[in-house]
Order: structure tokens, then C-alpha cells, then sequence
């Protein structure tokens, strides 16, 4: 069953083969500022159905390109080489949706993992599955606000 998402201005639209099986949260230091939750596709299950206008980032010595909509600024999707064994493959691609987009789909029921790879898609530790608790509370500082909030 085909499935749609869209940035929040719709200027980017992509049609995926299928809804994911999972999301992984990215805690590299450019996923973790995006807060995209990421689905994985091989190429051929991801069709751009339009792109009017795109920005893409990607940091040097760095093998993934993030892509976003320059006009609503979402982050939409990003283009990366499989990863091997540790190591990127020179010819096998993947490209990772942000689940958040995906237009009529509950993900809250998805298993997420969490990865600290960036760029391998291999989950490393499970953050949340259906049926667990919440994540502990903030931690305060003298007992009255959040640490790094500041009044």
C-alpha cells in the first residue's frame, strides 16, 4: 500500500512503496538538532513526486545528504550509501524518510530504535516499543526549574 509525505508547505512530496516497519532516532550531532525520526527505503521504493523548492546540507568528509524544504524548512529526506560492516558501500544506496511527514499514518505504535551511527540505519538500542514506560522525568536544578532553562 502506497504511502504519502509531505513537508508542512507541501512544496516537497514523496510516494513511498510502503509505511515503515520501524523509525530510528539519529543521535549524531546533525540528526539530534533536526529531530527527524528516520524510516529506511531502498531507492526504488521512494518516488519524488515533486520538489519545488529544495536546500540540501551536507557536512564535509561526510557521506549523507540531508535534505529540506526551503520554503517551510522541514527536513525531508536524505540520500546515504549502505553501510557495511562498519563501512560504506561504494555502489549499494538507501534513502531515509522523515516519518514525521508521512501524511495519514499513526507512527506512535512503531518500534523506534535509537542509533548513534548516524549513517548506518542499525539500531543500537531500543528508546521506545509499545507497552514501555515513559523516559524518566528532567532532572531539576534547586528543586525549581529544568537544568539549562533559564528565567
Amino acid at each position: 500500500m502506497p504511502i504519502q509525505a509531505t513537508c508542512h508547505c507541501k512544496a516537497t512530496q514523496l510516494t513511498l512503496s510502503e509505511p515503515p516497519l520501524r523509525v530510528t532516532q539519529c543521535n549524531c550531532t546533525f540528526c539530534s538538532k533536526r529531530g527527524a525520526l528516520w524510516a529506511y527505503y531502498q531507492p526504488d521504493q521512494v518516488t519524488l513526486t515533486n520538489i519545488t523548492s529544495s536546500a540540501t546540507y551536507q557536512r564535509e568528509g561526510h557521506p549523507v545528504a540531508h535534505h529540506h524544504c526551503a520554503i517551510c524548512g522541514c527536513s525531508t529526506y536524505g540520500e546515504s550509501p549502505e553501510w557495511v560492516e562498519g563501512k560504506p558501500h561504494p555502489t549499494r544506496k538507501k534513502i531515509l524518510i522523515n516519518a514525521r511527514l508521512l501524511d495519514d499514518l499513526d507512527i506512535s505504535p512503531l518500534p523506534m530504535t535509537s542509533s548513534t551511527a548516524a549513517t548506518s540505519g542499525e539500531a543500537t538500542s531500543p528508546t521506545r516499543t509499545p507497552g514501555h514506560p515513559p523516559p524518566p522525568p528532567l532532572p531539576v536544578h534547586n528543586r525549581d526549574r529544568p537544568v539549562g532553562l533559564r528565567t
